[in-house]
């Protein structure tokens, strides 16, 4: 019961930043992929029912804070969630360089997937390679800057409802 209110407050509290923060014009309009950085921390240090769960809510949510057809971003997340999953046991989640990592590869790939999805639907003018690629950056970029804050207040909510354990030695996450 209590797991179930923490994830619904963290995405809740996810999808109100990620609708609040402004897009970087100077980098292809870019918006910081907090939903993302949600369903990745949930991929490394829950199971796969739990993400899934995140991944279709963070995905339902991104789709609609932005003109995407519903769906889009589900799959992208569903899909990044599985693919961390599938190698979990050579992440380590209490640390920051792979919160900064999979941030950037997390974002600028689910930018890139969306874009081939919208192309292949023929639901979207194509857009020049130069700003798919800048904003590829961009969403990388932010991603790497934010995913460690979201993981470290991720871990400090579940350590505070006591949902996880704080091991010795691992104290910027918490570890499970």
């Amino acid at each position: 019961m209590m797991f179930t209110a923490a994830m619904t407050l963290l995405l809740l509290l996810a999808g109100l930043l990620q609708s609040l923060l402004p897009p970087l014009v100077w980098l292809g309009q870019a918006k910081a992929p907090v939903l993302m950085a949600l369903a990745t921390y949930f991929a490394i240090a829950h199971g796969r029912v739990a993400m899934m769960c995140v991944a279709v809510v963070a995905g339902l949510f991104q789709d609609s804070l932005s003109s995407l057809p519903m769906g889009y971003s589900t799959v992208c997340l569903t899909a990044l969630g599985l693919a961390i999953q599938s190698q979990r046991g050579m992440w380590f989640y209490e640390t920051t360089g792979t919160a900064v990592m999979l941030g950037f590869a997390g974002g600028a790939l689910m930018t890139l997937a969306i874009y081939l999805l919208l192309l292949s639907g023929q639901e979207y003018a194509p857009a020049p390679a130069g700003w798919v690629a800048s904003k590829a950056f961009g969403v990388g970029f932010l991603g790497a800057l934010i995913t460690p804050a979201v993981w470290m207040l991720a871990a400090w909510i579940e350590r505070r409802l006591d949902l996880r354990r704080k091991t010795e030695g691992k104290t910027l996450y918490g570890g499970a």
